[in-house]
């Protein structure tokens, strides 16, 4: 994610977007971003945290915020127009700052710590070395700019119920697989083969090289496209859907009529979850198993 409008060129400099509002309004301020196409996204939800390698909590510096950058192209004054129309509406302070690209796409690292998940399995890291984790359970991993480093609420539900679930011998298909963090957790749990379906030239890169990074290249294939540049028309036992509303409603049919086992649905805000639900049950199918976190709902469906 996302699927498009994307950049093909990393800009020298952004504008970087600050809008302060309450806690529990900062998963909707990020979502709402996110619907311009921007080429990231970062909050501080003002709450305490104890890394996985640290020996106390770390406190918050700064109070409840979400970030995101844009660049500064021919867009961005209607962008900003946008921008100061909806922080008056919804009563949220606005703050822009400009920034060079080496500023944020790096610094970030320091604070992306290992992510211990159920039944031993984690996400470390690439630059991490010693992580106290079985190197078949552990996902080693090198983001980039592509969306997936398993901190976000949708990430961690949809690990949860692949791990619960397993993923012994099927084949997968991971749609918007982005750094490749479900498709690779998916082939750690014992995948025969995963296609992994990724339109953003940015995020193929980052997903190609975590795939080497893993050792995986014989059990995950890449597809830089969409579902449509699929060519193989078989069944898959698992499809996983880390996407939102507006591409899960449409994408169901064609993916429905390929699912031979299950499918997670992520990515859905809890206001959405109806409309998810009528296109499902359409269809056929079933939801057999909800994952709410943070706002979002993440979806495990059967036929």
């Amino acid at each position: 994610m996302p699927w498009e409008g994307n950049h093909p060129a990393t800009p020298e400099r952004y504008w970087a977007v600050c809008i302060r509002a309450a806690q529990h309004e900062l998963e909707a301020a990020a979502a709402w971003l996110m619907e311009f196409g921007v080429a990231g996204v970062q909050w501080e939800d003002g709450l305490a945290v104890t890394p996985l390698f640290a020996d106390g909590p770390w406190q918050p510096s700064e109070a409840p915020h979400v970030t995101a950058y844009f660049p500064q192209d021919e867009s961005w004054a209607g962008i900003e127009q946008e921008l100061r129309a909806m922080v008056i509406k919804k009563g949220w302070q606005l703050e822009l700052n400009d920034v060079a690209s080496q500023d944020w796409e790096h610094a970030w690292k320091a604070f992306y710590q290992p992510i211990a998940l159920r039944e031993g399995y984690a996400i470390v890291p690439a630059w991490i070395v010693g992580a106290p984790f079985a190197a078949d359970k552990m996902v080693r991993l090198d983001p980039g700019m592509a969306f997936g480093t398993g901190t976000h609420a949708t990430t961690r539900s949809c690990l949860d119920l692949l791990i619960e679930h397993g993923a012994a011998k099927p084949r997968v298909l991971d749609l918007g697989s982005g750094s490749g963090i479900l498709a690779l957790a998916a082939a750690k749990l014992g995948a025969f083969s995963v296609d992994a379906v990724e339109p953003d030239p940015v995020a193929v890169r980052a997903l190609t090289h975590n795939i080497e990074l893993n050792g995986m290249q014989s059990r995950i294939r890449v597809i830089a496209g969409t579902f449509d540049d699929l060519e193989d028309h078989g069944g898959y036992q698992i499809i996983l859907m880390n996407l939102i509303r507006e591409l899960i409603i449409p994408l169901w049919p064609k993916v429905q009529a390929r699912l031979a086992g299950y499918a997670i649905l992520s990515g859905i805000l809890e206001d959405a979850l109806g409309d998810i639900e009528t296109v499902i049950d359409a269809s056929g199918c079933h939801v057999a198993q909800y994952r709410l976190a943070d706002g979002w709902a993440t979806l495990r469906v059967t036929q």
